[in-house]
């Protein structure tokens, strides 16, 4: 395999999904603590209520944002150097790409459920 290609499964590996999976993993464990996140407010009130469902279907929709979200943020901060159809993603994206798409962008362009605890903090 091509050394660039395994560079970037490496990144895409570890920065993006194992960071995903941390991040998330760490919303769960903070569900008992006094000063847990908002997200893991949200989710202990669905759990605490029994909505099972709705826990279900906030964590699915958590835990790809997070993915995204990190994969938009290792472009912003130049570890995974990307172009799209020769547009330079961190330079043209002016390193606020994982902010825009947690601020505005899945609201305005997503058909599918997400969360704003943004606006809680």
């Amino acid at each position: 395999m091509n050394e660039n290609v395994e560079d970037f499964i490496r990144i895409v590996v570890k920065q993006i999904r194992d960071e995903a999976i941390q991040s998330c993993d760490g919303v769960l464990r903070s569900l008992e603590k006094e000063n847990m996140s908002v997200t893991a407010r949200r989710w202990k009130k669905a759990r605490d209520a029994g909505k099972w469902q709705e826990l279900l279907e906030m964590v699915i929709a958590d835990s790809v944002d997070d993915a995204v979200f990190q994969l938009l943020y290792r472009i912003d901060d130049g570890v995974l150097p990307l172009q799209f159809r020769g547009s330079d993603l961190s330079v043209d994206g002016a390193g606020e790409m994982a902010g825009s798409f947690m601020s505005e962008w899945r609201e305005t362009l997503s058909s599918e459920r997400w969360y704003d605890d943004l606006s809680e903090l």
